[in-house]
């Protein structure tokens, strides 16, 4: 995944890049239109919102304020996190049930439904804080549709 965005300020003392990307791309991004891919009125669209996004990376190849950049996450990484953020509470979840209902019956299932569920998300929340500023899973490219740059 690759998306374009311009760096807005640089941080001195980290040397971190702050992207401001471009407006959020529609769910398929083969569409010139930019809207939505179902053609029926009734049809969920998932359209263009328009807003901007910023994030901080680490900078290793030194953008410069004003520089067009290239955020870009490595094939898969989108899908793994997806599978993860709604495959492992879900499991969890289900987990719990099995060992509750085991120990202490109906209500034991009902209860170990919520701790599995908890235990999930917080085992979530808690890998994400590594993850806080995405430098594991996104990096910075220089634009080619940068113009004036050399490199």
């Amino acid at each position: 995944m690759r998306n374009e965005g311009i760096v807005i300020a640089v941080d001195a003392a980290s040397g971190d890049a702050v992207v401001q990307l471009g407006p959020r791309a529609a769910a398929c991004g083969a569409c010139p239109r930019r809207e939505g891919c179902a053609p029926g009125a009734d049809a969920l669209m998932l359209q263009d919102t328009g807003d901007a996004l910023q994030i901080r990376l680490p900078n290793p190849i030194g953008v410069r304020l004003g520089e067009q950049v290239a955020v870009v996450a490595e094939d898969g990484t989108v899908l793994s996190a997806s599978w993860l953020a709604y495959l492992l509470p879900g499991l969890a979840g289900i987990g719990g049930a099995v060992a509750g209902q085991a120990a202490a019956g109906d209500a034991g299932a009902v209860a170990g439904t919520l701790c599995g569920l908890a235990a999930g998300f917080v085992y979530l929340a808690w890998r994400s804080r590594g993850i806080g500023t995405a430098s594991r899973v996104l990096r910075l490219e220089r634009s080619a549709a940068t113009p004036g740059c050399t490199t």
